[in-house]
């Protein structure tokens, strides 16, 4: 339990350590490490070192498929671009069509 690694696996917790440098910890860390550490997310896919992260919450571990539905804060009124963020940064962009 609490083995940090340098890798990422689907469904690893993805924190910043205390250098500022990325790492991951399994699903099978104690509540106590993980509210330790500035955890960002939830890993949901990986391609080699290349991997993307689900915010989550820094208490609590969820399945992915739960873990997504807290990424969606609010569901816009207007078809248009919007951004992404991450933490309070801008990490990208989508279009949002709005069918009604």
């Amino acid at each position: 339990m609490n083995t940090v690694k340098l890798y990422p696996e689907y469904g690893d917790i993805f924190f910043i350590d205390k250098d500022g440098n990325k790492r991951f910890v399994g699903q099978d860390a104690t509540t106590k490490f993980v509210n330790s550490i500035d955890a960002v997310g939830v890993v949901y896919d990986v391609n080699g070192r290349t991997f993307s992260v689900v915010a989550g919450v820094n208490d609590k571990i969820f399945p992915i498929s739960i873990a997504c539905d807290y990424e969606i804060t609010s569901i816009p009124t207007e078809s248009g671009d919007y951004e992404v963020t991450l933490n309070g940064a801008v990490v990208g962009n989508f279009t949002y069509t709005n069918t009604k």
